[in-house]
């Protein structure tokens, strides 16, 4: 494989990482979103809750 080539195949890879940087990045600010409202309802509730997940004891 030249050089060129393989420059290519880096710079389509670097492209790739970069894209799910990003994709990964707004995961997680959604999840902070999310974290942020059950942190605030648990907060202030003032009724006992629980959570769980269906089908697991």
């Amino acid at each position: 494989m030249t050089d060129t080539k393989k420059c290519k195949v880096l710079q389509a890879e670097v492209a790739q990482l970069q894209q799910r940087l990003a994709e990964l990045e707004q995961d997680k600010h959604q999840y902070e979103k999310r974290e942020q409202r059950l942190r605030l309802m648990a907060e202030t509730i003032e009724e006992v809750f629980w959570m769980s997940t269906p089908g697991i004891k």
